[in-house]
C-alpha cells in the first residue's frame, strides 16, 4: 500500500531567502510577510472608509493599498460594509510580500524601482505600482520606515535574485517571520 500524499503549505519565497555580502553589520534587513488573506477590491460606488489614490489605508486591522481609481489590494478581513460596496477577488495565492529594512535600504530599493523614494515625494502610507528590472511590483511604505514589496508569486524567485544582488554590497540579512 503507497504512503498518503500529504500537502504542505509554503511560502512564496520559501527556500529562496538566504543572506547576502558582509552580514557582520548589514545595511538591509529582510523578512517576508506572512499575510492569510489577500484580495483584490474593486468598488462598484464610492467607498468614503478608503481613500481612493495611492496611499495605504488602514481599517479594521486590514491593510488596503490603492492601486488604481477604485481599486484597492487587501491585506486581511475585508469589512462587511466594504463588501458591500465592492467585487471582491481572492488573491491569497498570488503574491508574495517582502519587509525591506535597514540603513541602506533605500539606496538597494533604488537601484531597480525608477520613482523617487526620497520621504518628500514617497511619503509613509505612500503606494506605487510600477516596476523592478522588468517585472511588476507594489511598494509602499509601511509602519516604521520600511518597506514592503508585493511580488506576484511567478515572480518571486527573480525579484529575490535582484534584491540579493542589489543588497550585497551592504550586507543582508534575513529575519524569520
Amino acid at each position: 500500500m503507497a504512503d498518503p500524499i500529504v500537502l504542505t503549505a509554503e511560502t512564496v519565497f520559501a527556500g529562496l531567502l538566504k543572506p547576502a555580502g558582509d552580514t557582520r553589520d548589514p545595511g538591509v534587513t529582510v523578512r517576508e510577510v506572512a499575510v492569510p488573506q489577500i484580495a483584490s477590491v474593486i468598488a462598484r460606488g464610492p467607498i468614503p472608509s478608503l481613500f481612493d489614490g495611492p496611499k495605504r489605508t488602514m481599517r479594521d486591522g486590514t491593510e488596503y493599498l490603492g492601486i488604481g481609481p477604485g481599486k484597492w489590494l487587501a491585506f486581511g478581513a475585508i469589512a462587511p460594509d466594504i463588501a458591500s460596496s465592492a467585487s471582491v477577488i481572492d488573491q491569497s495565492g498570488g503574491y508574495g510580500v517582502l519587509e525591506i529594512s535597514g540603513r541602506d535600504a533605500v539606496a538597494t530599493l533604488e537601484k531597480g524601482f525608477g520613482i523617487d523614494l526620497h520621504p518628500r515625494e514617497f511619503a509613509p502610507d505612500a503606494v506605487a505600482v510600477t516596476t523592478v528590472a522588468h517585472m511588476g511590483v507594489i511598494l509602499w511604505r509601511g509602519e516604521n520606515d520600511a518597506w514592503r514589496v508585493a511580488v506576484f508569486r511567478s515572480n518571486a524567485a527573480s525579484f529575490w535574485r535582484w534584491l540579493e544582488t542589489s543588497a550585497a554590497v551592504f550586507g543582508m540579512r534575513i529575519v524569520a517571520y
